[in-house]
């Protein structure tokens, strides 16, 4: 999922707002994407599905994202959200370096593959 850093540098300006509706759009013109969710590309909200998730945006309000690009210094909270299940608190970003705060979603979310530092 890496390499689709650059697609989105080209077609996304950084500090600008998007839509769901557009980043879903693009998403679904790439087929290597493995996931065609938005959220799967922010840095503080993830859903089930989200085995390697690649940071770019920040999840603003529902339907709405900010993108960032790759590594950004990043700071706030992230958020997981399961299939079926309540929102819960994952972790958090200190400069762009990741911790969890549940070792056990160390596991559902594989971390190594995500192009960032952890704390």
């Amino acid at each position: 999922m890496e390499s689709l850093s650059p697609l989105f540098e080209k077609h996304f300006q950084r500090e600008h707002i998007y839509t769901r509706s557009e980043i879903s759009s693009f998403l679904y013109s790439l087929q290597e994407a493995e996931s065609k969710n938005p959220c799967n590309y922010t840095y503080n909200r993830w859903t089930y599905g989200a085995h390697r998730p690649l940071p770019l945006f920040e999840w603003l309000e529902r339907g709405l994202y900010l993108y960032l690009g790759p590594q950004y210094p990043f700071t706030g909270d992230v958020f997981y959200i399961a299939q079926g299940q309540e929102e819960v608190f994952a972790g958090y970003w200190v400069e762009g370096k990741f911790c969890f705060s549940d070792s056990s979603l160390q596991d559902t979310i594989e971390i190594e593959a995500v192009p960032f530092e952890m704390l």
